[in-house]
Parts: structure tokens; sequence; C-alpha cells
């Protein structure tokens, strides 16, 4: 019974050692627990099972710009936590998932306003016949002798050539039998004289020692701006933007009407497909930008019909985003644009296929830019706000057909700079971010864009000719108001504008969709 009694005590004694023994293990070389960091993505900043509370769901840090927050699955990180690094220092990523929760800027432009322009277009030389009738003939010199255009007499369309009335000038002419329609004038050489015949196998001349008129077609036109790019309209930085730097792929459409394209006016639709991809950490975003449009065709027809609806390819843009600064209610951010000359030339022509002018596509836009955005405290507002700058850098060749031999360059016309503040307002009036739950919230917002031109308009100008109006500007206000719908990944955005100014107005009215989807 001792034996037994004193074996139970060492057994107690060992035990005892041992724990002390492990006590001081442990005391001397403590232990550490290291948890996993938890995987998030953007769409965890959208559910509600990534938050413990409603608070948590509208204060804390958006996945995108998270600085790297630690915790157990059963453990929510605080907002104060999330927006704090290891050293306890505030990070440039601390947002607040609402404002990643704002939609973007709808947008308002299309282009300038369309201008009327005149030049006189040089049919050929002449003679006036006053022996049975007072007409002026086309003549040309075939190499032996002068004839007349269309054989003798000048008897087949496209030569014969009636005076008109006396004012507004006595040479005044209508193409009776010309295969071009329009007003026509004869201006007298004053010392040139031909002998006319009516082929060249005849002896006799028809008309001795006669003066020769050149004639001249006096075309009228609408040009657009006039800027091949304004077919589908300008690029425009804040359209679907906002200044947080964002992984997505959109798609837009807008309908502009009447727009003044031409003198009746056209309905532009335009579709613009595009994508932005965040680079250096989050904090800038590069966006692209291919816009195209059932619009007017860029090959316009003086004398003719013109189709208001052809496939045109706009100028490719691309736009950079760089993080300025931002706390947890307010971000600002600043970037270049470039559209690129992508668009095709415009040109202006007769039916019968003779060319006026043409105006190349060949300069490259820049666009800076600031924006930013702000989302009150305990609020479902947000306010965005962009102030952008449009800057032509080379100008655009211009071609015309000036003394009836064909195109040649006679300048290079500048597109006027233009500048837009725009300012967006507006609030989500449904949230729902239930796990399952498809819509997640909608809202509303109301846009109000100013859109001025920096400079004076550009002219050229050759002899009679000339195109642009040096007292052109424009000074505008448009309103916008739209509609924002969140759909699992995807916002949904609709909306309308109208111009508020009665001049200077580029469209009657605008319908907008976007779709973005984020990941």
């Amino acid at each position: 019974m001792l034996v037994r009694s004193f074996a139970v005590q060492l057994s107690l004694l060992a035990l005892v050692l041992g724990g002390f023994e492990v006590a001081l293990s442990q005391a001397q070389m403590p232990t550490r627990r290291f948890e996993q960091p938890q995987s998030r993505n953007y769409s965890d900043a959208q559910d509600a099972s990534f938050f413990s509370t409603d608070t948590d769901l509208n204060q804390a840090l958006p996945v995108q710009f998270q600085s790297g927050a630690q915790g157990g699955s059963s453990s929510r990180t605080s907002t104060r936590q999330a927006s704090l690094s290891g050293n306890n220092q505030r990070t440039p990523q601390s947002f607040a998932v609402r404002l990643a929760r704002a939609p973007n800027m709808m947008g308002d432009f299309l282009g300038q306003l369309s201008e009327s322009g005149q030049m006189d277009l040089f049919i050929g030389p002449s003679v006036q016949q006053t022996t049975s009738t007072n007409d002026f003939h086309l003549i040309e010199d075939d190499g032996m002798k002068t004839v007349y255009v269309g054989g003798p007499s000048g008897n087949i369309p496209g030569s014969i050539y009636s005076p008109g009335p006396t004012p507004p000038a006595p040479d005044l002419v209508l193409g009776l039998m010309s295969d071009v329609p329009g007003l026509f004038y004869a201006q007298s050489t004053l010392d040139d004289y031909v002998d006319v015949y009516d082929d060249p196998s005849a002896i006799d001349p028809d008309i001795y020692n006669a003066l020769v008129y050149d004639i001249y077609q006096e075309v009228e036109f609408v040009l657009p701006n006039p800027s091949a790019a304004d077919f589908v309209g300008r690029v425009r930085v804040q359209d679907n933007n906002s200044p947080l730097p964002k992984d997505r792929v959109f798609f837009d459409y807008n309908l502009f009407t009447n727009v003044p394209l031409n003198a009746a006016g056209v309905d532009v639709n335009r579709f613009a497909p595009g994508f932005e991809k965040t680079f250096l950490n989050k904090m800038a975003s590069i966006d692209v930008r291919v816009p195209m449009a059932l619009t007017l065709n860029s090959s316009i027809s003086a004398d003719g019909a013109t189709d208001s609806s052809h496939s045109e390819f706009g100028n490719l843009s691309l736009i950079s985003k760089f993080l300025l600064t931002s706390t947890e209610t307010c971000a600002v951010a600043a970037g270049l644009g470039l559209a690129a000359p992508t668009a095709d030339d415009m040109e202006l022509g007769l039916s019968n296929g003779t060319q006026l002018i043409a105006i190349e596509n060949d300069s490259t836009h820049l666009l800076p830019y600031i924006a930013a955005l702000y989302t009150p405290e305990r609020s479902n507002c947000f306010v965005l706000t962009y102030l952008t700058f449009d800057f032509d850098t080379i100008g655009n060749d211009v071609l015309a057909n000036v003394n009836g031999t064909g195109l040649e360059q006679i300048g290079v016309l500048q597109d006027q700079n233009l500048v837009t503040f725009s300012l967006a307002f507006g609030s989500w009036c449904y949230e729902n971010y239930t796990r399952g739950n498809m819509i997640k919230r909608i809202g509303w917002s109301l846009e109000t864009h100013y859109t001025a031109t920096l400079n004076d308009a550009d002219t050229v100008s050759v002899g009679n000719f000339q195109i642009g109006d040096p007292n052109q500007d424009l000074s505008l206000v448009n309103q916008m108001i739209g509609a924002h719908m969140q759909v699992g990944k995807t916002i949904f955005t609709g909306g309308y504008g109208v111009p508020l100014t009665s001049s200077d107005r580029v469209f009657d009215g605008e319908l907008r969709f976007f779709a973005n989807r984020y990941f």
C-alpha cells in the first residue's frame, strides 16, 4: 500500500515538473499565430456577406483600393483598421465603398455647329454667240482649232448657257443644257479672242474673233464644323467616366436628334465599345474607346442627296487617369486623353464626280482634364465634376478645286479649342445587398454641362473660295437627367438631355444608354 502511494506521488511530481518545463519553454520561445489574409475581389465589396453591419458596408474600404486587411472568417475588419497600414499610417488607398459605388457621369456633347460656304467652280472657257441666239457656248482647243464642246454649235448637253437677268450682274448665266445644275456666271477675259469652228474638219469658222468668257458655277455647301470627326462626334473625357480608376468593359449608345450636319439636320446613332484597365496598384488606369455611328456620309454631294444614315468610324481615343489624392469621402484625379485621327476624311463633290473640297483628318487632339468625386458621410448622395479641354494640335489640310483642274492644297484649318465644365448630382434611392439578390441598387442623377470655345474660328480662303467663319463661336449649356441600376456586377445607365440655350445648340435632344461590366 505504501509502495503504491509512493508511486502515485512520483507520478504527480513528474506531471507538475513536466508542466513547469513546458511553461518555461513557452515563456522563453513565445509562439505567434499567423492568419492567412482573406482573398477579396470587387464583387465582395458589393456583397453584404463581406460585412458584419450596414455601417461596415457603407464605409468599408473598396476592394480595388484595399491596403491588405487581415482577419479570420469569424471576424470583420473595421473601417478604421482597413484604412490604416501596418505602421498605423493612413494609406493612399483609403476610400469608402460609397465612393466606388458612385455611378459614372453621362456626358452631353456631339460636335460643333455646321456652317455654310460658297465656292466658284471653274467650268471652262466659252464664247458668246449672238448671230441666232444669245447664248454662251463652251469651247475647247483640240490642238489644231478651237471648237465647240459637244459638237457643231455645241448642241449636246453640257455646252450651252443662257444669259440671266440683268441684276445682280449682266454676266449672270443659267445652265439650260448643262449636266451640272446650278447658278453660273460668265467672266470676260478682256483680251482673249479666238475663231471658233463647228468641228475640226470645217474650213471656215462659225464665229470670227470671238471674245472668250470663263464660265463659273456658284456652289453653296454646308459643312459640319468643318471637322471630319464631327460626323461621329467629338471625343469627350467625361462621357461614361468617373474620377476613380476602375477595371471594366463598357458599351455606350447615344441618339442625337436634329444635329446640324447639313441644312436639314441629321439624326446620329453613335456606338462606342471600350474598356478601362487599372495599373500602378490600382491608382491609375487607361481607357480605350472605339466610336462609330450611323450618321451623315463623310462624302457629301453638293448638288444631290447624301446618305444620312451611313456607317462612319470615329476617332479612336485613349484616356489616361491618375488618382491625385483621396479621403474616405472625396477623390481627385487628372489625366490626358488623346483622340487619334482614325475617322474618314471629309469630301464634298458634285453628282457628276467632280471633287470640290476635301478636308483631311490629320490632327490629333489633346484632352487634359481634372475631375473630382464627393460622397457625403451618412448619405447616399454623390457629386461628380469635370473640367476638360480639347486642343487641336496641327490642324487639317484643306484641298479645293479652285481652278477646275482638280484638288490642290490651299491651307490648313484648325478646329476651335474647347473648354467644358460638367457638374453631376445624384443619389441612390434603393439599395439591397442581400446575398443572391440581383438588383443591388437604383439611383438617379442630374447633370449640367457648359461648353465654350477658347479661340476664334479659323478660315482658309483662296480667290472666290472660303471655308470657315471667323465670327463663329460656341457657348452652350446642356442638361441631362438619368437613372442608374446595378444588376450583379453590371451597372446600366439611361438618360435624356436637352440644350438650355436657344442658340449654338448642336442637337435638339439626346438619348443615352450605357452598360458597364466591372471585374
